[in-house]
């Protein structure tokens, strides 16, 4: 401008004060990208409290009279505000790069933020009652089996499942289907003597015609281990035998038999242990290595048992009754000493109740949830072990979640206005942020759980 004698910038001098203020002032993007380059939560800057090492940012001055400078935040009421806002945009940063701190943190009881999303088969509903459904280990695809004979694969990809890929079973109507073999393979059962085996990695789907040295007309129930290293499935019979299969040679491997009929099963995280729960209220533990029964004991308040489910760690079980009963046992509980007797698979049922007698094995449960009055159905947990999600098919809207760590349910979800229908299944997301519900109309209903910040 005409008449401005203000001496003019360098090119140099002003390279070298935006140095400097890139240095003091730096943006909140440069300080997401440190917090994310950390890792491990426990170790970012804001809650070090420890003398800086010499590779820390040296400081653009230093003035020798802050050494002998004491300042109380508390007492300066300016002070106290500007270190609340520092405190609120540090979280904001903290939740906008990747969720560190709600990584496992812990779910509070009583009330569960929850949203419905779009139904996760809305591509392509299925035609009849959905009976199965589940999400791979990697979370990028879910499963849904029904009457209709169908077994269908979602992309899980944000609001929008696309369908990928659906097989028809012409003579099966698929009353179970599950992953086997870490998600290689999906196995699908009916009211018949034969069923199906899908291998996803050579896109190929084999019948089985029956399971040589069994009698069993109906395979409908079935448990499959879900370990990679694992190949093993359950059958559930109605005389209490439990035909053990290799999904590798499609062969029998072994035989258990418990007292009464086989409703449930659960294996645990690395395949070794068997679960089974049945007609006589008990709930069996089967060492597979040895094929033997490891422990009996009475699921409390149960005359049937109907459900099973472990927690991801197997420290917990839950058993669900023919009476609404869902009870919850940790694992000292039910194992005791280890020098519980251990029964050859090769004895009599009768030899089993000798072994276990009814007296000898009834554990107190560490909760137990009243709050279902018709046959439990469905189990299971969240990844983390902090959510019990129970359901029964014989009425409507009979779906409740327990908060596992005080034995609550949570008393604000699902709400009088949930639709959820009679409900036959149902699975959380690997990340714990979904929970799928199939029901009788061949809709899963999708709900979003924001304490979990991945879906």
């Amino acid at each position: 401008m005409p008449g401005d004698k203000r001496p003019r910038i360098t090119a140099d001098e002003e390279a070298r004060m935006a140095e400097l203020e890139t240095q003091l002032f730096r943006g909140e993007e440069d300080v997401a990208a440190e917090l994310l380059s950390t890792g491990d939560p426990q170790q970012l800057p804001v809650y070090q409290d420890c003398e800086p090492t010499e590779e820390a940012r040296a400081p653009a001055w230093h003035d020798p009279q802050d050494a002998s400078l004491r300042v109380n935040v508390a007492d300066v009421s300016r002070a106290r505000k500007l270190r609340q806002r520092n405190g609120e945009k540090t979280a904001a940063l903290l939740q906008r790069s990747g969720g560190l701190l709600v990584k496992g943190r812990a779910l509070p009881a009583g009330q569960l933020e929850a949203s419905r999303m779009r139904d996760a088969n809305a591509a392509d509903p299925a035609q009849g009652v959905l009976r199965a459904l589940q999400y791979h280990p990697n979370g990028q695809l879910l499963l849904t089996a029904s009457l209709d004979k169908r077994l269908r694969f979602f992309a899980v990809d944000g609001d929008a499942c696309p369908l990928v890929q659906s097989l028809f079973l012409e003579d099966l109507p698929v009353h179970a289907a599950a992953f086997a073999a870490g998600g290689r393979k999906v196995l699908a059962t009916g009211r018949r003597k034969y069923f199906y085996v899908a291998d996803l990695e050579s896109a190929t789907v084999e019948r089985i015609p029956r399971l040589f040295g069994t009698q069993d007309r109906s395979l409908e129930g079935f448990v499959a281990s879900a370990g990679p290293g694992s190949q093993v499935v359950a059958f559930l019979g109605d005389d209490g035998t439990l035909p053990l299969m290799s999904l590798a040679t499609r062969q029998l491997v072994g035989t258990l038999k418990m007292n009464g009929s086989a409703r449930s099963g659960a294996f645990s995280s690395d395949g070794m242990e068997l679960y089974t729960s049945g007609g006589d209220g008990a709930v069996y533990i089967w060492d597979l290595r040895q094929r033997s029964c490891r422990a009996r004991f009475v699921d409390e308040g149960s005359l049937r048992g109907t459900s099973l489910a472990l927690s991801p760690d197997d420290s917990l079980l839950a058993a669900g009754s023919s009476s609404g009963v869902v009870n919850v046992y940790g694992r000292e509980q039910i194992l005791g000493d280890s020098s519980d007797p251990v029964l050859p698979t090769s004895a009599a049922a009768a030899d089993v109740a000798a072994a276990f007698p009814r007296d000898a094995a009834r554990p107190p449960p560490r909760h137990s949830a009243l709050n279902l009055t018709t046959t439990i159905d469905s189990l299971a947990f969240s990844p983390d072990g902090q959510v019990l999600a129970m359901a029964s098919r014989m009425k409507r809207d009979a779906l409740r979640l327990l908060h596992v760590p005080s034995g609550t349910v949570f008393s604000n979800w699902p709400t009088s206005r949930s639709p959820l229908g009679y409900v036959h299944c149902l699975d959380f997301s690997p990340g714990g942020g979904s929970l799928a519900i199939g029901n009788a109309k061949g809709r899963v209903v999708l709900y979003r759980l924001h304490h979990y910040p991945q879906a």
